[in-house]
């Protein structure tokens, strides 16, 4: 068998090493379609009912839990997992990682349910939170699963529900970023009031009320989730939301919206200023507009640092907590030490505050976030987990002490906000603009003059504010996808899911094939990736290989493919054979072809490459105009055959291209009969001189490139102003490519770590951080369940 390797022998990759970002030139902005806006937002609870009563028994795979003691009042919820032989596991060490995998091992599908009800204060919460990463790190083994995290009382609520237990929202955080780094796994994200087996037994329809901007609150008769409420951006605000000649304490983080606010203060109101840093910068106290600034100095995670400073000044009107930091790392790369060392400032310095504030009296506490809370980014789980935490903690103080608290959830800070080149860059790609300093002061005023609990500030584009889900695209339809030529896709057809199921069944097939052969664990280093990625294979339970064929007669040819590869497998690693030989027997085609064509997965995903490289082309042939369409690694054939027939009759000159002569001969031969086909070597990573073109297709090419973002780079250049590249490409790590495509060296090529692990492959996102990078303005995509079309425009350069 194949030697398993663990999570923890993952090197520990840096966020930037991770994805490269660039950051854009806000000037070009006006020659976008995209619109604008600067918006301010009011979260705002929106509940529905379920249509039905929930009949029959909810049974997760396995219930997992902390340890149980005398906090913990759920036992009778527990006792009724027992009566029903549901596995309860307590969540404590690598043993236990191990017992829940083998345990979902066993379905195709498996559901877990993760309970914490932690109380407040929880002395455990550090050791709980690192294991609780840990864990996550070893379901990173599971190919598909549902997890569902059901968290009682870890935020504010509908109808006025308070938070108890304020720690346990680092779960919802970092499952909230878990869930989009594993595009295999659904995630439910729940709060709940209390833990009954009524409200659990909802969890199985929670499934299509999926929303990504906050977690379900859920009852046995109703959900609820986020919206972000638009409300007025006032453009001029009046200074009066703080008290002439008061004094106010900020709590700052060396990320310059504290001293902004600390001057703009001492300009307008003449106000006393104690600002705190966790450390000396040697910076002295001051004098701004005829007012002081009072500096202090200590740690913040220690008990009695702002319990003293607090005493020393009796008269402080307000508090500003504006201390946040941020951390790039994927979950898998994440350790325990450096998730504490990002949530520990975080947390400690807010109970700490907490406990300082105990029989004060102050106008208010203001709290500075991130829109990390309600929009997730790859990487950022440390940050989102911390930023749900401290809300959470806010909202504690506002309950327990009286003291009104107001919390304003920053979108990108520029010059004022974390001093990191790669977070400003990060925020600019999703569309997430600089928020200027003047509009910075006056949300602050606006949120303390309104009695806003709670504000969301952002400058985006209208695409930007789209994809996060915070406003509607019939909002924007004006401007929106204005250039778009695929349709959204429907995951809900017949077709669709049957190429699904078929695809599962071929991955099933695959996995369970490969743990019937006997590998070496010496083979030569050549194949070393490709040895990793064979110690991630997981075994699956498989049908038949006649029944499969039974189900899904287009499978034949994949596991004619299949078998031929890991059959010869053990040969390959000792390098006794070539997987050329066992793939191109003989120089035939014949065993790679059914994968590329004639299956209903290629040849839907080709024929809407084919209708929009035709409705292209129908709209700009015109007036004597040829279109120039490029085709890269165009291979055997399979998106050239549903796209040549669309351009009979129309002007255009197509360019096939490929790096082997082979490809082109075979080529040559099938599309005798088109008469605008010029044939040609070309590679993307190395272009010949070629004139311009409109359009450029490639099929599962790309990532076959060394430096993918060197090849799109050169596409770009290749390209006319308002050009078009469409891509056709996998998304998400198949074992069934690994033991088939994988045992060649082209496979391995990439050198870049923005790869899905252990494959060439690049995810949606990274796609689309690449084609930024390179300077598309535009891209859209369509597809799922692994495999996507992207279409990226170039749009008019001054060139």
């Amino acid at each position: 068998m194949p030697q398993r390797v663990s999570a923890g022998d993952i090197p520990k990759w840096k966020l930037s090493e991770l994805i490269v970002c660039k950051r854009i030139i806000i000037a070009m902005e006006s020659k976008r379609l995209d619109c604008l806006r600067s918006k301010l937002f009011k979260p705002s609870w929106v509940e529905k009912k379920f249509d039905t009563e929930k009949k029959g028994h909810f049974r997760p795979d396995c219930v997992v839990r902390f340890a149980l003691d005398s906090r913990y009042q759920n036992a009778l919820v527990l006792n009724h997992f027992n009566e029903i032989s549901c596995p309860i596991i307590e969540l404590k060490n690598q043993s236990s990682f191990n017992k829940i995998l083998e345990l979902c091992r066993q379905s195709a599908n498996p559901h877990i349910v993760f309970i914490s009800e932690s109380g407040w204060p929880n002395p455990y919460y550090e050791e709980e939170h690192g294991i609780f990463l840990q864990w996550l790190q070893s379901l990173n083994n599971l190919l598909k699963f549902k997890i569902s995290v059901v968290i009682v009382n870890a935020m504010h609520g509908p109808n006025g529900c308070a938070v108890t237990n304020p720690l346990d929202a680092v779960y919802l955080g970092l499952v909230k970023v878990f869930a989009k780094e594993n595009p295999n796994v659904h995630v439910n994200n729940c709060v709940v009031n209390s833990i009954t087996h009524g409200v659990l037994s909802r969890l199985d329809e929670l499934e299509k009320f999926t929303n990504q901007l906050s977690p379900v609150f859920l009852t046995q008769e109703s959900y609820a989730f986020i919206e972000l409420e638009p409300i007025e951006v006032t453009s001029h605000v009046n200074p009066v939301g703080f008290k002439n000649k008061g004094c106010y304490l900020i709590i700052g983080g060396h990320n310059g919206l504290d001293i902004l606010l600390a001057k703009y203060l001492c300009q307008n109101y003449q106000a006393e200023i104690i600002l705190i840093n966790s450390s000396s910068m040697e910076e002295q106290d001051e004098r701004c507009g005829g007012a002081q600034i009072r500096r202090e100095y200590g740690d913040l995670t220690a008990e009695n640092t702002l319990k003293n400073i607090i005493e020393k000044y009796p008269n402080i009107n307000g508090i500003i907590h504006a201390d946040f930091a941020i951390d790039h790392s994927p979950i898998i790369a994440t350790s325990q030490k450096k998730l504490i060392d990002v949530l520990t400032p975080q947390v400690k310095s807010t109970i700490n505050l907490m406990k300082a504030l105990v029989n004060k009296s102050l106008d208010f506490i203001l709290f500075f976030s991130a829109i990390q809370s309600f929009v997730t980014n790859l990487g950022q789980a440390n940050y989102t987990a911390a930023c749900l935490a401290r809300e959470a903690i806010a909202n504690l103080i506002k309950n327990t002490l009286g003291i009104k608290v107001r919390i304003i959830n920053w979108g990108n800070l520029g010059d004022c906000g974390i001093e990191s080149r790669f977070y400003r860059d990060l925020m600019e790609y999703k569309g997430i603009r600089e928020i200027p300093s003047e509009e910075i002061l006056s949300v602050i005023e606006q949120s303390l003059q309104k009695e806003l609990d709670q504000v969301v500030v952002l400058k985006a584009t209208d695409n930007a504010l789209c994809r996060m889900g915070v406003i509607k695209k019939e909002e924007i339809a004006n401007n929106f996808e204005k250039s778009r030529l695929l349709p959204e896709f429907d995951f809900t057809q017949d077709h669709i899911l049957y190429a699904k199921g078929m695809m599962d069944s071929l991955a099933n097939y695959a996995r369970n094939k490969f743990y019937q052969v006997q590998t070496t664990s010496t083979a030569p280093q050549k194949y070393g990736k490709l040895c990793e990625a064979l110690a991630h294979i997981e075994y699956s339970p498989s049908p038949a290989r006649a029944d499969l064929i039974d189900s899904y007669p287009e499978i034949v040819g994949y596991l004619k493919l299949m078998d031929a590869c890991i059959d010869n497998l053990p040969s390959i690693l000792c390098d006794e054979i070539s997987p050329l030989s066992i793939m191109f027997p003989d120089g035939s085609f014949e065993l790679v072809e059914p994968t590329y064509r004639n299956n209903p997965v290629s040849d839907y995903y080709n024929q809407r490459v084919a209708e929009a490289v035709e409705t292209y082309v129908n709209k700009y042939a015109k007036d004597g105009r040829v279109v120039r369409i490029l085709e890269i690694g165009a291979g055997t054939g399979s998106t050239s055959e549903k796209v040549l027939p669309k351009l009979f009759g129309k002007s255009v000159h197509y360019i096939y291209t490929d790096i082997s002569f082979a490809f082109l001969n075979k080529a040559k031969e099938e599309f005798s009969n088109y008469d605008f086909i010029e044939y040609r070597i070309f590679n993307a990573e190395n272009p010949e001189e070629i004139q311009p073109v409109d359009i450029v297709l490639a099929t599962n090419v790309i990532h076959a490139t060394q430096n993918v973002q060197q090849s799109i780079n050169n596409i770009f250049m290749l390209l006319k102003n308002n050009g078009l590249l469409i891509l056709n490409e996998m998304t998400e790590r198949y074992d069934y490519a690994t033991l088939t495509f994988g045992l060649t060296d082209g496979w391995w090529l990439g050198e870049e770590n923005f790869r899905i692990p252990y494959s060439p492959l690049l995810s949606l996102e990274a796609w689309e951080m690449v084609l930024h990078q390179a300077g598309f303005s535009e891209f859209y995509n369509h597809g799922g369940y692994g495999q996507h079309i992207i279409e990226a425009h170039k749009g008019f350069s001054n060139d």
